[in-house]
């Protein structure tokens, strides 16, 4: 296994630093927002379920943005796209995870207005749709170089999986399960939690692959922990969409209430 960064026709060490920096910048703007949501004065615990999703979001993107900053200074290529792609993978989870609580959030709006609902959904599909395709390109890239062009055939089995089993898993969810008004607050606590555990299997993952001694990736014997790093970068973010999406509030087809009845 050749550790030659120039070897790579793209590197997670040249586009670490900007990745942690947009995932703090995020991260603390949405800090900023959940501290607002917190001091305004509500007594109905309303925004206290899209909280929950905030605050998960906020800790998957802190832990992706401290594993881009060690990216940005691996010497090793082939750690540093293990570690990059463990970080991409909170990344989407965080990133999914603020248009959700996002979308709660307008469900219990007073000014509730249908189109920005539906814009806030439209907007979360689409999160979900560029962050899986952009992982399982990630992962399907450092495969190639890890095998050098001859990728085992159990991983186009996994990434097959992966790539239909997904959105057929959400579609499948959304219509033939979908989730009830008592269900809902259950559904809430599921996908948070599951952004937490996306979050610290990604950090276990990471440590893992750092601590292993520099002559095992120059070596080219840290094959079972780049498997590792590409399984868990793609099976934990694509639970973690599943469980994102079932969040989202439904379609009415009754009328919000818009216009002069409507409190801001």
């Amino acid at each position: 296994m050749e550790a030659n960064c120039d070897s790579i026709d793209w590197s997670f060490i040249r586009a670490a630093e900007a990745q942690s920096a947009l995932s703090g910048v995020v991260g603390g703007f949405l800090f900023a927002g959940i501290i607002l949501l917190l001091t305004t004065k509500r007594s109905d615990g309303r925004r206290v379920p899209a909280l929950m999703l905030f605050c998960s979001a906020f800790f998957a993107l802190e832990v992706c943005s401290y594993i881009s900053s060690v990216v940005a200074g691996e010497g090793i290529c082939f750690r540093a796209y293990a570690e990059g792609m463990v970080g991409s993978g909170l990344f989407c989870v965080g990133a999914l995870g603020i248009f959700c609580g996002i979308a709660v959030l307008l469900e219990v709006y007073e000014g509730k207005a249908e189109d920005l609902l539906r814009i806030s959904r439209l907007i979360a599909y689409s999160v979900a749709v560029i962050a899986l395709f952009m992982e399982g390109l990630a992962a399907v890239g450092f495969m190639v170089i890890v095998y050098q062009n001859a990728v085992p055939p159990w991983f186009w089995v996994v990434f097959a999986s992966y790539a239909v089993g997904t959105p057929a898993t959400v579609v499948f969810l959304r219509v033939r399960r979908p989730v009830s008004d008592g269900d809902r607050a259950r559904v809430l606590r599921q996908a948070s939690y599951l952004s937490i555990l996306c979050a610290l299997v990604g950090a276990v993952i990471f440590g893992i692959a750092a601590g292993t001694p520099p002559e095992l990736w120059r070596d080219g014997d840290t094959v079972l922990i780049s498997n590792t790093a590409v399984i868990t970068s793609l099976v934990f973010p694509a639970a973690g969409v599943i469980g994102l999406l079932r969040t989202l509030p439904r379609p009415h087809r009754e009328k919000y209430r818009t216009g002069a009845g409507a409190r801001p």
